[in-house]
């Protein structure tokens, strides 16, 4: 299932933006790699250092951001999400699929905010489920292989 997330619209911010790039040279046949823009030429900040750019004057892009920072935490434990979809597809399928789609949904319907910060409430609080079950998981595992 593709999850719809992949298809929301650009915002007018990045549409409106014009690039020059500058002619790229052939690729050699021995190069590895891509051949394209120089990094510098599309410039994708956040203003919390995300990498992606939400316009700061939607509410829904402001509750999703602050969604999440909750979630991308320093301590996130690595190799969880592939381990829900084995252990836990229920939650898996919850937490990538289920929960972004509604959350896209209720975005472009723009339903009440209440009704969206159920929804991102729900998420944030399906990850720290997650996030404490893998651990559990981990913790056990170690344990048994002493």
């Amino acid at each position: 299932m593709r999850s719809k997330w992949l298809d929301w619209p650009l915002p007018p911010k990045i549409i409106e933006r014009k690039v020059h790039f500058e002619p790229t040279k052939p690729t050699k046949p021995s190069s590895v790699g891509f051949v394209g823009a120089s990094p510098g030429a599309l410039p994708i900040k956040g203003n919390h250092g995300s990498g992606c750019e939400l316009p700061l004057s939607d509410p829904y892009a402001e509750r999703l951001r602050t969604a999440f920072l909750q979630v991308n935490l320093p301590d996130y434990p690595t190799g969880m999400i592939p381990w829900l979809g084995t252990a836990r597809p229920d939650l898996y399928a919850g937490l990538t699929s289920n929960l972004p789609d509604e959350i896209q949904r209720l975005w472009s319907e723009r339903a009440p905010l209440e009704q969206f910060e159920v929804v991102l409430a729900r998420l944030v609080s399906l990850h720290r489920q997650c996030c404490a079950l893998y651990r559990a998981a981990l913790k056990e595992s170690n344990s048994g292989n002493r």
